[in-house]
């Protein structure tokens, strides 16, 4: 049945059966394995019961034949007592007494000689049990009475016999000889290898060292010199070990054991010294002096035996073909030096290509730690000065000089690895956002996340924080993942730095922490480089990227915390290279924005000045708008009051307009209160200098083409220039200025220019005042400030300041622009079509009368108190504001 299961078909099971049967014959398979497995069980436990019964069996016959053995021997020893008493039966004849002596002292020899060739024969197993249990020197020293048996059986004669009879009678003694030849290889190739052991201990150093001196016979310098290579071919065995931890480990016992070895085996002469010393040579003393125990003793032989040896190998003792003298320091000291600037050249290498694989400074600190631990277990290194003077002549700190200079470089090289990959993640994550760049959608936008989301919160972690800096979410993210790898890269290198509490009782082999120091300045030149390659790869033609460029070289100083922890971590509170690098960043930021400013007002030079080309009236109607007509009373010849109707202009022309609001709608874009007052003010100067440079281009390209009506409009322009965007301390722009005036004043008849110029100087206060909050964004906050006191004070047209029409200003908060009141129908603004429907409506505006305006400016009451109301109201609000809005990272007001 089991065949037949056994040499079935799976398939055809399947086929013919249904899955009923297949578990049937499922079942029944499984029963016939268990029993196969019963039936294993039983024959081998019969097996096993027959193979402890022949194991005892042989036990007890082992046991009879030796006391079968022993009764031969006794009966042996019995008749030989017999024999020498003369009993009958086993003495024939009856010797003299000298004949006796004869047979006695023949009797002797042959017990002598049967005593050496015994002894001959057993000491290779004795020297292979010596070998096996590591007992080197002994065995050597049993090899060189071995050697020294197998001469005296070759030149000695007796028992009627040459020793030429004796070496036939007996082939033995020389294949022993061979044996005893065999372990010279073995001896020797143990001995070296015993010395080139990693870590190396006194006694096997001694018993080794002892070994080879009995076989080659060298003095004691090539016997220094042969150790010193030894440990050098010990350099190849820890290479090539498999693991860092157990190579560090491995150089660090291997030093240690060595500078121990040598003191030991070969420094003589300091009684006052602690340090183990002198060891070989009283090594030797113990073996080869006449004082010294004979190496008979060396075997397990019963005292009978040794009686039967003759006195010459019971006294025999090994000696060495050159006396042994103590080296001076001198020499070992000279020898020694060589031995170890090899030995310094060669581990720093080795152990920069074990390091190469480590990606963790955390790694690093923990393999520091295992040195210090390893050095801190060795049995000499709290004498480790000591030895170093007196092997070396200076002190040598082991770790600080082999070890610690790659761990250093190595954390440098982990360090820069990666700040850039970092950079290179950052760089990635620019290419990918800077497209995305509208700073006006999001700025405006109300979030959830405005503001803070607790009172235990941070304020510079709010949403109206990071929109009064203009940090857009992914300016934010970008600066997020500079401060997050740095966070992280901080936490690594903390493994290594940060000091652990440690036993004083211990001896401290060296300070972890001495090169804590140079970390942190590679850690700040490596950060330095990065923030300066980084900016370096900021640049671009496109003015998105500019300006996303400049957000996060202006975001990198506020949201990465990370980066000041990484500098100045070892100058306290001054901060010199923090500052240093925000002052780069500063820098950097204005550059970026100077690129902006320049291509911005490239492209407002070529507009104004392709507007300014007027060829024909039509194009002077577009460019100019309309005028103000004013009534003036003159005294005629007759006495009489002559009235007449003069027209002046009233608002800059329509492409200085335009001009101006394109230029606030591009700030509008990056932010115009995030934008610091000295690059603010620089744009505004250089806005002005861009416009009169092609008022001045324009003027003296048309110089005899130039109407009285054009030019009035152009010196209303110039001069509502120099009265917007001019400061009065800007002596060279105001210079410019007043040369162009000048220019223009001669295209007008000086009769009109007397009567006009009154009027347009007023009207130029005028538009300075109505303009001021729509081309704001221009303005530093200190213009702002100048123009609103100078309205309040000398308001034009009127006796009394007029009622304000905007919200009211609050004094601290100079970085956040006026809101003009909306009206109840707010104009549908659109482009440059807003400036000149502004414009049209605040020249009809203006020509209302005098008495009409004082009685429009009479408000009852309740109308001024609700203005009031509305003013405090919003100075409150922005005050509240305010305390939240800071200055940028140009220094604010700087």
């Amino acid at each position: 049945m089991a065949q037949e299961l056994l040499s079935s078909n799976i398939d055809g099971l399947f086929e013919k059966m249904n899955l009923d049967e297949i578990q049937q014959v499922l079942r029944k398979m499984r029963t016939e394995v268990e029993k196969k497995r019963e039936d294993l069980r039983v024959t081998v436990g019969s097996r096993y019961r027959d193979l402890i019964e022949a194991a005892d069996t042989i036990t007890e016959m082992k046991k009879t034949a030796e006391e079968v053995s022993e009764h031969l021997n006794s009966m042996e020893d019995k008749l030989g007592s017999l024999k020498h008493r003369q009993l009958l039966g086993f003495q024939t004849d009856i010797y003299s007494s000298e004949k006796q002596k004869q047979i006695l002292g023949a009797k002797k020899e042959c017990r002598i000689l049967a005593a050496q060739i015994r002894l001959l024969m057993e000491l290779p197993e004795i020297i292979w049990k010596q070998i096996e249990a590591g007992s080197i020197c002994p065995a050597a020293q049993i090899q060189q009475l071995g050697y020294h048996l197998h001469t005296g059986l070759s030149v000695e004669s007796g028992l009627g016999g040459s020793a030429a009879n004796i070496q036939n009678w007996f082939p033995v003694i020389n294949q022993q000889k061979v044996a005893l030849a065999s372990f010279d290889d073995i001896i020797v190739k143990k001995s070296t290898n015993h010395l080139m052991e990693i870590q190396l201990t006194l006694e096997r150093a001694t018993d080794s060292c002892c070994a080879l001196l009995l076989f080659r016979g060298t003095d004691s310098a090539q016997m220094l010199s042969d150790f010193l290579k030894f440990r050098s071919e010990t350099m190849s065995s820890i290479m090539s070990q498999n693991g860092i931890k157990q190579q560090l480990q491995s150089f660090l016992q291997f030093i240690v054991s060595s500078f121990a070895t040598v003191h030991a085996l070969f420094v003589e002469g300091f009684p006052e010294s602690k340090l183990p010393q002198g060891l070989l040579s009283e090594k030797l003393k113990a073996t080869c002096q006449p004082l010294a125990s004979p190496t008979v003793q060396l075997l397990s032989l019963t005292p009978g035996f040794i009686r039967q040896l003759p006195p010459i190998i019971t006294e025999f003792r090994p000696s060495t073909k050159e006396v042994w003298t103590p080296l001076p320091i001198s020499h070992i000291r000279s020898e020694f030096q060589k031995w170890f600037h090899t030995i310094r050249d060669v581990i720093p290498k080795e152990l920069h290509q074990l390091l190469s694989c480590v990606s963790h400074i955390k790694t690093l600190a923990s393999l520091r730690d295992l040195a210090y631990n390893t050095l801190q277990a060795e049995p000499f290194t709290n004498e480790w000065s000591e030895l170093a003077h007196r092997l070396f002549g200076s002190d040598v700190c082991l770790w600080e000089e082999l070890f610690e200079p790659a761990f250093v470089e190595k954390i440098s090289s982990i360090i820069q690895g990666k700040l850039d990959h970092t950079l290179d993640a950052v760089q990635q994550s620019i290419e990918q956002n800077y497209v995305n760049f509208d700073l006006k959608a999001w700025l405006w936008a109300e979030t959830a996340s405005d503001l803070p989301q607790s009172a235990t919160s941070l304020p510079n972690t709010s949403g109206v924080y990071m929109k009064t800096r203009c940090y857009m979410p992914s300016v934010q993210q970008l600066c997020g993942l500079w401060d997050q790898r740095l966070a992280v890269l901080r936490e690594d290198l903390a493994y290594y730095q940060d000091e652990k509490a440690e036993d004083a009782k211990l001896f401290c082999p060296f300070n972890k922490y001495g090169k804590r120091t140079k970390i942190n300045e590679a850690l700040e030149k490596c950060c330095i480089q990065a923030v300066h390659k980084f900016v370096s790869t900021l640049g671009g033609k496109d003015d998105n990227r500019i300006m996303f460029a400049m957000k996060v070289t202006i975001g990198m100083s506020d949201l990465c915390p990370q980066l000041k922890l990484c500098l100045d971590t070892e100058q306290g509170d001054e901060g010199k290279s923090w500052n240093s690098l925000l002052e780069f960043l500063r820098c950097s930021a204005l550059d970026l924005f100077n690129v902006w400013k320049t291509d911005l007002l490239a492209s407002m030079e070529q507009n104004l000045e392709s507007q300014l080309q007027m060829n024909s009236t039509a194009d002077t109607l577009k460019f100019t708008p309309m005028w103000d007509e004013i009534t003036i009373q003159e005294e005629a010849e007759s006495g009489n009051a002559v009235q007449s109707q003069i027209r002046v202009p009233m608002n800059p022309s329509f492409p200085l307009q335009q001009s101006l609001f394109g230029m606030c709608q591009e700030i509008n874009h990056v932010g115009p209160h995030a934008i610091p007052k000295k690059a603010q003010l620089h744009l505004m100067e250089d806005t002005a200098s861009s416009i009169l440079k092609c008022y001045e281009k324009y003027v003296s390209s048309h110089s005899t083409t130039l109407s009285q009506a054009i030019a009035l409009q152009l010196l209303f322009d110039v001069r509502f220039v120099g009265a917007f965007l001019l400061a009065r301390d800007n002596k060279l722009m105001q210079e410019k200025a007043r040369n162009l005036c000048e220019s223009l004043e001669g295209r007008v008849d000086p009769f009109d220019l007397d009567v006009f110029n009154p009027h347009v100087q007023n009207h130029v206060k005028r538009a300075v005042q109505r303009l001021q909050f729509v081309f704001g964004p221009l303005l530093t906050s200190d213009r702002h400030a100048i123009l609103w006191a100078a309205r309040v004070a000398n308001p034009v047209g009127s006796a009394k300041p007029e009622a304000p029409s905007v919200v009211g200003l609050v004094s601290s908060t100079p970085r956040f622009l006026s809101l003009p009141l909306m009206n109840q129908r707010p104009p549908n603004i659109d482009g440059n079509n807003s400036v000149n429907k502004l414009a049209e409506s605040s020249s009809k505006g203006d020509i209302i009368s005098v008495n009409q305006r004082k009685s429009k400016n009479k408000v009852d009451t309740a109308a001024a108190n609700a203005t009031s109301t509305a003013r405090s109201s919003a100075a409150a609000f922005f005050g509240a504001m305010s305390s939240t809005w800071g200055s940028s990272i140009f220094g604010g007001d700087k």
